[in-house]
């Protein structure tokens, strides 16, 4: 007689073979598996088949770099964009690509292959912003589905700071070190207040001693430059001008107001630089400057007023630049919050965010009114940049390579110039595949690009944590994560895709304790994944799949299909009468494909090079793909269980029998024993075998240490495994 052991579930999912000896962690001893590859674990506790993938249809290009992005304009309507270098394609809920006039709908765009993966993406009603620290802000706006416009972000008020000014031309020195240098510059970019400034260009930097004319400057050099002339996008003059300014009244918000300096100031030397739209930041107000009289004198609009229209000497007054250009660099990561948009993590200001005024999302103009727009710069402990920004219901939080901040409203729940609240909540660090939401959870990755990190906010100890949701299977993400994405409906699963061309599925409810992980192998490499939901609030899974097709490397987009069976690239033909003659099957012509026909399992048949397939039966309904090299399958922990000498841990033992519970499953094997429906009525022999339901025993095995126990499909048809039952056996005699 022997000892029972019963797996109820399979919620702990795959786990680390660091766990092999840890029978003491619940989740090892009853709820784990050994491998668990293409399954995926149920809330329920069963592990089934990864639904099979259709085939929707070949990628813009079948290299490089690429991305998928569900946008969802209204509450039950949503488009997947496809992003290649340069366009963008678009498909709507039904699979269907986009088209006009016959032929695909495309949006030229300005990303290469190599920016694609630093790219960070949100959306709002029927726009998109799109984030690129080496590209200003984007934005692509959808008046149809046939029409869509691609232009840069219209700020009407862009964000500034004392950023001191870059004049776009090239500056050339007489000497790349040394006192009293000569500055020259083609276009007559200087004036009398830039003496006491500096002008920094990569590692070098020079303090202005004297002002010849327009063209020409002296200077020191404080730190050596490493050559001459100094390009145009290095040229930054620091600080701002050194002469007195006056208002010459101080009229309220909105009205014009001039201001006259001492010493020549203001610049407008071509289109491509002037002063015009810059901020000056007087006596407590800030003036924006709608003119230049000359270059002494100046019109602006007060956006906010002064405390008094006096005289303000050099170094009392600032003029503040936009922070984002093609010298300082642009947002990396962008986020709505409180009808505002928040911009983080240039180049130049790597640290910093800026808010827009409250409801007007392009205008950052600057102020101490509620509703005015800020400038912070995060108390960071590590000069890293911002490199994504994720929504959580308190606030949100900003990521960086070395720790997170969190942002949101102060304790009166205010979040204004003047209120909010700034914390540095923890320290990992994360990588660039932007953070995603899933259910209570903010999702990141760490620095390292392998462990999960779940960030959620604890009422009880008023702080956020960041669980570590891979510390139980830290294997299976070795080689990198690279995309990301959530499936809300009809189970709560998260999707990973690997750099080695995996793909992962986690299974979580943190609230039962429930974070099951699989593994998922495709005949070719998973290139990114992301998920939308169809017009039931059905969550659809999209990949980009790179295939090989007829000896070819071929991209596909493919999506997952409830009603395939366990194949990839797969396609539904339905004909209107019974035939043996198929054609459609264009993306698998030369291929050897797997099919079902009115959902009888056929044996393997190649396409044609015309992409045209010949059944040996007549049927209505063919279901054909690319069978799984890996076939669906749930690998058990050896058994263990305590006995009078303390554990079976190395002993020999053997398998009397066992159980497994099956669900609506196809032919599966357990341990090496075929279990399938058997069919003998000659009027049912046509018809698909009805499912396995219910129990089905596994003969005895021989003694070993490992005692192995393997479920594994036996066709293309889904397996749905519930449960396990061990009768196990002891060899006391030879341990």
């Amino acid at each position: 007689m022997g000892t029972k052991l019963l797996q109820t579930n399979f919620t702990g999912g795959e786990q680390t073979p660091r766990l092999s000896y840890r029978v003491d962690v619940d989740k090892r001893a009853n709820n784990g598996v050994k491998e668990a590859i293409n399954t995926v674990i149920y809330i329920h506790g069963g592990a089934r088949s990864t639904y099979g993938r259709e085939w929707v249809n070949n990628a813009m290009v079948n290299s490089g770099n690429q991305e998928l992005f569900e946008f969802r304009y209204s509450e039950t309507e949503a488009l997947m964009i496809e992003i290649a270098a340069t366009k963008f394609r678009f498909y709507d809920q039904d699979k269907a690509q986009i088209q006009d006039g016959g032929s695909a709908y495309e949006v030229t765009h300005v990303y290469t292959s190599a920016q694609i993966p630093n790219l960070n993406i949100i959306s709002r009603k029927n726009t998109i912003l799109f984030f690129h620290p080496d590209v200003p802000v984007k934005r692509l706006r959808r008046f149809s589905n046939t029409n869509w416009v691609f232009d840069d972000f219209p700020f009407e008020q862009p964000p500034v700071s004392e950023t001191g000014f870059s004049p776009g031309f090239n500056v050339t020195l007489s000497a790349l070190t040394g006192s009293g240098i000569t500055v020259t510059c083609g276009q007559a970019i200087f004036r009398e207040s830039d003496v006491g400034r500096t002008l920094t260009s990569d590692a070098g930097e020079l303090i202005f001693t004297a002002h010849t004319n327009d063209n020409t400057m002296t200077a020191d050099v404080v730190s050596d430059f490493a050559s001459s002339p100094l390009a145009a996008a290095s040229v930054v003059f620091d600080g701002s001008p050194q002469t007195t300014i006056t208002p010459t009244s101080n009229p309220d918000v909105g009205s014009e107001v001039t201001i006259n300096t001492t010493l020549d100031c203001f610049r407008e030397v071509t289109s491509t630089y002037t002063d015009i739209g810059a901020i000056i930041s007087i006596n407590g107000g800030f003036i924006k400057i709608t003119e230049i009289v000359t270059a002494n004198q100046i019109k602006g609009i007060v956006t906010q007023k002064m405390t008094a229209a006096v005289a303000s000497p050099a170094n009392a007054w600032s003029i503040l630049y936009p922070i984002y250009s093609e010298v300082l660099g642009y947002p990396r990561a962008g986020i709505f919050f409180r009808q505002r948009l928040i911009l983080c993590g240039s180049n130049g200001f790597p640290n910093s965010f800026a808010a827009s005024r409250i409801g007007i999302t392009n205008d950052f103009t600057l102020g101490d009114l509620d509703d005015d727009g800020f400038l912070y710069e995060t108390d960071l402990d590590q000069n890293n940049p911002i490199i994504n920004v994720g929504r959580r219901k308190k606030g949100f939080l900003m990521f960086t390579s070395g720790e997170e901040v969190f942002l949101g409203p102060d304790e009166n729940g205010l979040f204004t110039p003047t209120a909010l609240e700034i914390d540095n909540v923890s320290e990992y660090g994360s990588a660039r595949v932007p953070p995603i939401r899933a259910a209570s959870d903010l999702i990141y990755l760490q620095s390292g690009s392998r462990k999960l990190r779940a960030a959620r906010y604890s009422l009880v100890d008023d702080e956020f944590d960041s669980d570590d949701i891979t510390k139980l299977c830290e294997h299976i993400t070795e080689s990198g994560v690279v995309s990301m994405a959530y499936q809300r409906e009809p189970d709560s699963i998260l999707w990973l895709v690997l750099a080695n061309g995996d793909a992962v599925t986690v299974t979580l409810d943190r609230r039962e304790g429930i974070i099951a992980a699989t593994k998922i192998k495709s005949n070719g490499d998973f290139k990114a994944v992301a998920t939308m939901d169809d017009t039931n609030g059905q969550s659809q899974v999209w990949f980009l799949v790179d295939q090989t097709i007829d000896g070819a490397v071929v991209r596909h987009i493919e999506s997952e299909d409830p009603e395939l069976p366990d194949v990839e690239a797969g396609i539904t033909i339905t004909a209107g009468s019974a035939q043996t003659s198929w054609t459609g099957l264009d993306h698998l012509a030369g291929e050897t494909v797997a099919m079902t026909l009115d959902g009888i399992i056929l044996k393997d048949a190649a396409v044609d090079a015309s992409g045209n397939l010949t059944t040996t039966k007549s049927g209505t309904v063919l279901k054909a793909g690319l069978e799984y090299t890996d076939k669906p399958q749930v690998s058990l922990w050896p058994a263990h269980f305590s006995n009078d000498a303390g554990t079976i841990m190395g002993d020999k033992s053997r398998l009397i029998n066992g159980t497994v519970g099956l669900l609506d499953s196809g032919p599966v094997y357990l341990n090496n024993e075929l279990q399938k429906s058997e069919q003998y009525d000659t009027q049912i022999l046509d018809t698909a075998p009805p499912k396995l339901t219910g129990d089905f025993k596994i003969p005895q095995s021989g003694y070993n240490i490992n005692n192995p126990f393997l479920i594994i499909a036996a066709t293309i048809e889904p397996i749905h495994v519930l449960g396990a039952v061990r009768n196990i056996d002891l060899n006391n005699r030879d341990r």
